[in-house]
C-alpha cells in the first residue's frame, strides 16, 4: 500500500466538517433515533448535553427522539471517523490527515476519551460535568504545536 498518512493539525470539527448545530456523525449506515443501538444512543445524548442543545439526559434523549432540528449522518460520508459509536458533534476536536501520496484528507476523533465523556455523560452527573470540560480545552492544547513546526 503506497498511501501515506501525515497528521496535519487538530481542529474543532466544525472548523472542517461544516457541521452546523444540531447535526451529529456516527459510525455505521444511516439511521434515525429509533433504530440507534444503546451506545450510540448514550454518545448521542452525551454529545447533545456536551453541545448545550440539552440541560438534562432525559430532554436530550426527547429532542433526539423528536429529531427536530436534528440531523444524523455516518462518518464515511463526511471522510471522517468516530471510535465505538463514532459520534461526533461540532464543537469536538478532531485529528486532521492527509494522505502526501494522493491528497486525500480524512479526519478523526481526537481520543476515545473525548467521546467516553459523551458516551457516558447520559448516564452519571460526573461524566457529565467530564463531558463539557476537557474536551472542550484539550484540542486546543493539541493544535498549538502544529502551528509551530508543521505536520
Amino acid at each position: 500500500m503506497s498511501a501515506h498518512a501525515e497528521l496535519v493539525d487538530v481542529r474543532a470539527a466544525y472548523e472542517v466538517l461544516a457541521m452546523e448545530k444540531g447535526t451529529f456523525f456516527h459510525a455505521g449506515p444511516p439511521v434515525e433515533w429509533d433504530q440507534a443501538s444503546g451506545p450510540m444512543r448514550g454518545a448521542l445524548i452525551g454529545a447533545m448535553l456536551f453541545e448545550g442543545l440539552a440541560d438534562t439526559p432525559e430532554r436530550a434523549a426527547a429532542a433526539l427522539a423528536s429529531g427536530d432540528r436534528i440531523t444524523l449522518d455516518p462518518c464515511h460520508h463526511h471522510k471522517s471517523v468516530g471510535p465505538v459509536a463514532g459520534v461526533v458533534s461540532r464543537s469536538m476536536w478532531i485529528f486532521e490527515l492527509k494522505d502526501s501520496v494522493y491528497g486525500g484528507t480524512a479526519y478523526c476523533s481526537l481520543m476515545r476519551a473525548s467521546a467516553g465523556y459523551c458516551a457516558t455523560a447520559g448516564m452519571a452527573p460526573r461524566s457529565s460535568r467530564a463531558c463539557t470540560g476537557c474536551p472542550r480545552y484539550s484540542g486546543r492544547c493539541c493544535s498549538r504545536p502544529f502551528g509551530h513546526t508543521g505536520p
